[in-house]
């Protein structure tokens, strides 16, 4: 990253462990938006982590969320990919509450993916997904996303938009 915006002077590269508190510091207060991609499924202790985000965040900002859903699907290739967990909208709705984020907007992606994910992490048992299978995935990908609206079960994975309004 350091290389690819060497010459942004608008881009800050910097290196922080989300589970260290203190390497927010720096950035207290200094940010409309934070972005959380497939992060909280990998930490100890999600709730500290969105603390320490809600501590960047500008009075009234955002927090847009990406992470695995559904307890369900969780299996052998999550913990092959290092997931601790999975999660659902209430579970993210108790954590957010909690620090004082409100939700704004929900979106499930990917529920023709869950139906995959689910056989070949729970019935199959494997820990990673394989080339061919990736490279099968990508060339359906326009064909299913076009049925993924009218399944009736939940994505496999959850986006969600909070702001954040204080304790």
């Amino acid at each position: 990253l350091r290389n690819r915006f060497l010459r942004t002077p608008s881009v800050t590269v910097c290196q922080l462990d989300p589970e260290a508190p203190a390497d927010f510091e720096p950035w207290k207060g200094q940010f409309e938006t934070v972005l959380c991609a497939n992060l909280l499924e990998t930490v100890e202790d999600p709730q500290a982590v969105l603390a320490s985000m809600a501590g960047c965040l500008k009075p009234g900002g955002s927090l847009l969320v990406l992470t695995p859903q559904g307890k369900n699907l969780y299996g052998s290739l999550d913990q092959g990919m290092g997931t601790k967990r999975r999660f659902d909208v209430a579970d993210l709705a108790a954590l957010l509450g909690k620090i004082g984020f409100r939700i704004e907007q929900t979106h499930e992606l990917n529920k023709i993916g869950a139906a995959g994910w689910w056989f070949s992490s729970r019935v199959l048992h494997r820990s990673r997904i394989s080339r061919p299978g990736l490279k099968l995935w990508d060339k359906s990908v326009w064909l299913l996303r076009r049925i993924d609206a009218i399944l009736p079960w939940h994505g496999l994975s959850l986006v969600v938009v909070a702001r954040y309004t204080g304790k």
